[in-house]
């Protein structure tokens, strides 16, 4: 069975797989539980909402027995501007092609097997670094992502929730960080606040993903010094680990509409909602929606936006 599920993997372009026995996740929970009463979640609210859920995959799934995890890393674009954008973003939208793979993975698991299975990619009550743990994909670096010989830690995460009784618990990796603090030291707005906790509020990728256009965004010089519009790498392109992958790494070209972007933010002020959702249809960028990018291309140009 093992042979089969990553041999299908393998066929349609997943480049890392990983197995785990279902089981409830107390700990997990209990510091989510912990992290959301010290305020360090900023508006983000809806971690909040379904802890019986993410604490139970059985609440999602009720027959589920496998957890499968997959990595899917993010090639290296060339960008040459001062203007940047986190690396994952700079081509389409990692949760189109997660959720593709995972939807043939799926449908590969009901007809050899006739078992029901349930993805998630970054949008649903999962505790998904830590089943990327627990599936082997990596370890949980202290800047709190996950880290892989084979990737660093620059790849997204897919998880699928299965009926199918796999009976496999892929070897976990010890973390190799030891004493490192590398990624602790060099955040501009100091988020990192112990090893694998960040406030958010602090947070140079929340403030400029997911915060509000009510709110008081943290360290405004800062973000304009680092030049990030969408995201943050800081954290991760210091990591000891991460420096091997970079110099190993074929770095590609942007995609057109993304250079235009970063070669051009004026043409983007000048946008309407209609032309923004049209260029960048297929990206993460279209996401954060237009009157927030507005804002933080303000940030990086030093004006103040209410």
């Amino acid at each position: 069975m093992y042979n089969l599920l990553t041999k299908y993997a393998f066929s349609i372009n997943i480049k890392k797989i990983g197995f785990a026995n279902v089981t409830q996740l107390e700990e997990t929970t209990s510091k989510l539980l912990n992290w959301l009463d010290n305020g360090f979640a900023g508006n983000m609210s809806f971690l909040s909402n379904n802890i019986n859920k993410r604490n139970d995959p059985k609440l999602i799934l009720e027959n589920a027995n496998t957890v499968i995890a997959i990595a899917e890393p993010y090639p290296f674009v060339n960008n040459t501007t001062d203007i940047k954008i986190a690396k994952y973003a700079m081509l389409e939208d990692y949760h189109i092609r997660i959720r593709n793979k995972l939807i043939l993975l799926s449908e590969f698991i009901e007809k050899e097997f006739n078992k029901k299975s349930y993805i998630s990619v970054d949008a649903e009550p999962v505790f998904e670094k830590e089943w990327a743990v627990r599936c082997g994909l990596g370890w949980q670096g202290k800047n709190s992502l996950i880290i892989s010989n084979e990737f660093g830690s620059y790849f997204n995460i897919g998880i699928l929730f299965t009926e199918l009784e796999c009976n496999i618990q892929s070897e976990i990796i010890e973390s190799k960080c030891g004493k490192c603090t590398l990624c602790i030291d060099n955040c501009p707005t100091k988020a990192i606040i112990a090893p694998k906790t960040i406030n958010a509020n602090k947070c140079i990728s929340y403030s400029t993903n997911e915060a509000k256009m009510n709110e008081n965004i943290f360290g405004k010089d800062k973000i304009a010094q680092a030049g990030y519009i969408l995201g943050c790498d800081i954290c991760q392109d210091i990591c000891p680990f991460n420096q091997k992958i970079k110099n190993k790494a074929n770095k590609v070209e942007p995609d057109q509409n993304i250079s235009d972007l970063l070669y051009n933010l004026d043409q983007v002020l000048n946008m309407t909602n209609k032309e923004f959702e049209r260029k960048f249809e297929k990206y993460t960028i279209k996401r954060l929606r237009l009157n927030r990018l507005k804002r933080n291309i303000d940030i990086i140009n030093n004006k103040t936006t209410e």
